[in-house]
């Protein structure tokens, strides 16, 4: 069985039509992912993909949430992918999401490409956590980014007595390649998650996505 997500996250709303969900990804950039799997196979993730250039990568890219204690090999190693990246200017960004909680989302280490057109496909996977206030009265709810908290103190401080605040932590994959391979000859990238064997997912790359 073959599902499409497509579905937007409903984050930061900067309009009707566009949602901003952090620096350099909004819904304008969101482009299919496809699961593969049999009926009775369960998903551990939710995957939503974004396909990133310009400088929307650079803000995805060096967004202060990046730079946490959890991804010191990331950050530390953000210099020597920054320069792939911008030969290329080519990435996307995978959000995800683990159904049952952060115990699933730490098993998220490593995924396998399979992809015959270009061989040098890199990934990284590190963390990414936003917060979420709870307006009790009303059940207004507002997501953002964790840091930088002066984004939604101003706001919230003077309703706390009427506000729930949950954690959402995330894991965020980055796809990129090197100069050695073309981005206009890549028309789909395979992956699977190592964490749960049978499930696939495809990601269909147009000339316009």
């Amino acid at each position: 069985m073959k599902l499409t997500y497509l579905g937007i996250l409903l984050f930061l709303i900067s309009n009707c039509t566009r949602f901003i969900l952090s620096p350099g990804i909004n819904s304008d950039l969101q482009i299919s992912i496809n699961e593969i799997k049999n009926t009775n196979d369960n998903s551990k993730y939710r995957l939503t993909a974004f396909k990133l250039t310009d400088e929307n990568l650079e803000l995805a890219l060096f967004d202060i949430n990046n730079f946490s204690d959890l991804n010191l090999s990331f950050t530390k190693n953000l210099e020597n992918i920054s320069k792939d990246i911008r030969t290329t200017n080519f990435a996307i960004l995978i959000e995800v999401f683990a159904n049952s909680g952060l115990k699933d989302l730490n098993e998220l280490n490593e995924i396998i490409i399979d992809n015959h057109s270009c061989s040098a496909i890199k990934y990284e996977i590190y963390r990414y956590d936003y917060i979420k206030f709870i307006l009790v009265r009303g059940k207004r709810e507002n997501i953002y980014p964790k840091l930088p908290e002066e984004k939604y103190q101003f706001e919230f401080e003077p309703k706390m007595a009427n506000i729930e605040i949950k954690e959402l932590p995330r894991k965020r994959i980055l796809i990129y390649i090197d100069q050695t391979c073309n981005p206009v000859n890549l028309r789909k990238i395979n992956f699977r998650i190592t964490s749960q064997k049978y499930i696939n997912y495809s990601i269909e790359l147009t000339p316009s996505a």
